[in-house]
């Protein structure tokens, strides 16, 4: 097998380093390009209720945590890169995960990702299943 890029979904919690070492690991084994993608988005808000009371100074902090930890996983991803025969590539967005790997993997022979510790997450469904699901291409899916 051979692998021209490979796409990591990078997170900018330590915890989740690991899933960037791997697919740093095996981008300098196959000489890939290593394609990162940070992305996040806020939830959807209902419209009643609870909700109905958010203000656009509650969108306003949730929007600038996004941005802080886009920050966060680009510089990771960054480090992680260093070094590579090929340049990596950085993509990032406002969106949710697996919708976003999804549309981005085509680029990529090979995808990464990590599965979650969140209950949250277990209880939607992991990342990488969804992909498997999605994509016609293989992904590795590191666990801690």
């Amino acid at each position: 097998m051979t692998c021209a890029a490979i796409m990591v979904h990078v997170q900018p919690e330590e915890a989740a380093q690991h899933v960037l070492d791997c697919a740093r690991s095996l981008a300098a084994a196959f000489d890939a390009t290593l394609i990162g993608l940070g992305c996040e988005m806020i939830a959807p808000l209902a419209t009643g209720g609870f909700a109905a009371g958010v203000t656009v100074e509650l969108i306003d902090v949730l929007q600038a945590e996004i941005d802080r930890n886009n920050v966060k996983a680009k510089t990771r991803f960054d480090a992680a890169a260093a070094g590579l025969a090929k340049p990596a590539i950085w993509k990032c967005g406002t969106d949710l995960p697996g919708p976003a790997m999804a549309r981005a993997s085509r680029a990529a022979d090979l995808i990464v990702v990590g599965r979650s510790t969140k209950a949250r997450h277990h209880l939607a469904g992991s990342l990488g299943r969804r992909l498997i699901r999605r994509r016609h291409g293989p992904v590795v899916v590191v666990v801690p």
